[in-house]
């Protein structure tokens, strides 16, 4: 092990996938958003030709400057980071476009029907939420205008038969532009879920339940940290089950499983604290971090680990002790982050001290002394 981020290759990869991930989220929202802006400019852009053409002069300029509101969204998604900021821009230039096509008409009275596309333009650009709320506004608004007493103001006449199609058209198209964005962010979250269960299975022993060697990497690291800012001090203590090798010949690896899974649940059940934290690091050896620990509550610590242990009772023939009980081999070392150590010199001494320990004669806690 190593000091820092950068010194993990397999985190490192993981937060490069996770960043990978992340920008490509991102470079679709831009490609969205883009795409979007460029059939809005061609859209109004002939609507412009086609209003001026035919003498509607104020309905022509409302859509070119429609066209120029969706040209100059397009240039923020090139050139800013915020992918939200056109599409907020689009929709709220959209709201006045729409409230003045309801007022006049349009050409022949056809533009309030355009309206209509102000639920699934806020859905797909806004988000569910935010485009739930700003087209029911809208539907407020525009339906407020239609029948209330201010309607015999607008700029043209409609019909009470359109009145009333108007606000069900209008509903319609926006408990379909609901349902699909509501279908495309459930899809979206089950992989966000998937992503998260597969991120927190990286992390885990499957056997045991305990954090993995990866896991251990990680939450090390993390805990290097946090106590590295409270200017305390990190303990490490490693644990070996004595003759494990021998016991899976004698018994099977079954039995050896469920000797796993027992050692697991013990060493686990000792620890009182949430920011302790076991690991499995691989075969019959096991990992505990323990921040805010001196060296002198990681030896009692281990004792503590050594005898529930024994406690379990579990025969084994070969155990060192010669009393038939299965036993395990602890070593502990304690460090001051911040203080010129490291994670992997912290690492190396609780390991010497685990050896230590086998030296000694194997069913002990050891703490690191140094020579």
């Amino acid at each position: 092990m190593t000091d820092g981020d950068t010194d993990y290759p397999e985190l490192q990869e993981e937060k490069l996938t996770l960043d990978r991930i992340l920008d490509n989220d991102k470079l679709r929202m831009r490609l969205q958003t883009a795409v979007v802006c460029v059939i809005l400019i061609v859209v109004c852009a002939i609507l412009t030709i086609a209003n001026l053409g035919k003498g509607y002069t104020a309905l022509g300029i409302a859509t070119g400057l429609y066209a120029l509101v969706s040209l100059s969204a397009l240039v923020v998604t090139v050139v800013s980071s915020r992918p939200e900021l056109p599409s907020t821009i689009i929709v709220s230039a959209a709201v006045p476009l729409f409230t003045y096509l309801l007022y006049t008409g349009g050409a022949d009275n056809f533009s309030p029907i355009w309206i209509i596309l102000m639920p699934s333009t806020s859905m797909f650009l806004l988000g569910k939420t935010r485009g739930t709320v700003t087209s029911l506004v809208m539907m407020v608004i525009l339906t407020g205008a239609l029948w209330s007493p201010l309607a015999d103001r607008l700029a043209t006449t409609y019909t009470a038969t359109f009145r009333l199609r108007f606000p069900l058209l209008y509903m319609s198209a926006f408990l379909m532009a609901f349902g699909l964005e509501f279908i495309r962010h459930r899809a979206q979250g089950l992989l966000e879920s998937s992503r998260a269960e597969l991120a927190r299975l990286s992390v885990v022993d499957q056997l045991t339940g305990l954090k993995n060697r990866r896991g251990f990497d990680m939450e090390l690291q993390e805990a290097w940290r946090y106590t590295q800012r409270a200017r305390s001090r990190l303990a490490i203590i490693l644990l070996d089950i004595d003759f494990f090798k021998q016991y899976n010949d004698r018994n099977g690896h079954l039995a050896g499983d469920g000797v796993l899974e027992k050692v697991a649940a013990a060493v686990k059940g000792c620890l009182a604290r949430d920011t302790d934290c076991a690991c499995r690091w691989g075969g019959e050896e096991f990992a505990v971090i323990l921040p805010f620990t001196e060296q002198d509550g990681a030896l009692n610590m281990a004792r503590r680990m050594h005898d529930a242990v024994k406690a379990l009772g579990i025969r084994h023939e070969g155990a060192p002790s010669g009393d038939g009980i299965l036993s395990v081999s602890l070593g502990c070392a304690c460090a001051a982050p911040g203080q010129g150590d490291t994670p992997q010199a912290l690492f190396a001494r609780a390991d010497t001290a685990l050896y230590a320990a086998k030296n000694q004669g194997r069913d002990r806690a050891v703490a690191f002394c140094a020579p």
